[in-house]
């Protein structure tokens, strides 16, 4: 869905210029519009973009100890699991388990890193 796509984008956009909130307000809507799909791989695949870059958006707005952020990564994680082991989503996990930012992260984010260790050893 190509909105979801301009929502991602416009949320990394508004990242870039530290604006975290207005970030959080397209990836949010981002995935809303994802809700709304029936379930399907490259669903899981945008759904998984989304949530990627929201976690540090909500780290900042919310604090790294809240509920959103583990919420967000915790599904994450799920999303990464049943759908594979793909080259396109094994340095999205990576990413996400080891760019982040200067804080910690949850606890969630270590089997993302695992996963990514797996794909890359099959490789």
């Amino acid at each position: 869905m190509r909105a979801v796509q301009y929502l991602r984008l416009a949320g990394e956009n508004a990242l870039q210029w530290s604006a975290h909130q207005e970030a959080v307000g397209h990836f949010t809507t981002a995935l809303e519009l994802l809700a709304a799909l029936p379930e399907r791989p490259e669903r899981a695949q945008q759904e998984l973009e989304v949530r990627l870059a929201l976690g540090p958006a909500l780290m900042v707005t919310k604090g790294n100890a809240a509920p959103e952020v583990e919420q967000t990564y915790a599904r994450a994680q799920a999303l990464c699991q049943p759908i594979g082991e793909t080259p396109l989503r094994a340095p999205r996990c990576l990413r996400f388990g080891t760019t982040c930012f200067p804080w910690p992260i949850p606890a969630t984010t270590v089997p993302l890193m695992s996963i990514h260790q797996s794909a890359s050893s099959h490789e």
